[in-house]
């Protein structure tokens, strides 16, 4: 595994981007990136903020989805459906299924409930979905 070399890098893996993922989340060429996360030249400052901000749309789905799942409003076993490709992901509000993943992950960790990964599950976990099951609790 390649260790973590700066800020931006750590942020990047949180948030479950690729370099390449990164590159077009940030509209930039994938050697920018490269760069960034190696140390070669400092990311810029609104990189940075979109990272910070992915990464708490991601928390906050997590904990939201938990919230629902704990609430007793969504019947177990849950099937949590994974995007097949970056579009599918991005249709969900996601810019790729490494973010949606990375809310998979926590959503699995800080839940007990039977939980099962399909590519045509029920349950997607998007902000609009989150949105939405705020509203209808």
């Amino acid at each position: 595994m390649v260790a973590v070399t700066t800020v931006y890098d750590l942020l990047r893996r949180r948030c479950g981007l690729s370099q390449t993922e990164a590159a077009a989340f940030h509209r930039v060429r994938v050697d920018t990136i490269k760069s960034w996360c190696a140390g070669r030249n400092n990311a810029a400052p609104g990189a940075l903020d979109e990272l910070r901000t992915l990464y708490r749309h991601i928390e906050r789905a997590a904990r939201e989805a938990v919230a629902q799942i704990e609430s007793g409003r969504i019947s177990i076993p849950i099937e949590l459906r994974v995007a097949r490709d970056d579009a599918e992901a991005q249709s969900w509000g996601w810019p790729c299924i490494g973010a949606q993943t990375a809310v998979l992950g926590l959503l699995v960790a800080q839940s007990r409930a039977a939980v099962t990964l399909t590519q045509g599950g029920a349950m997607i976990v998007n902000p609009v979905a989150i949105e939405q099951m705020s509203r209808a609790g």
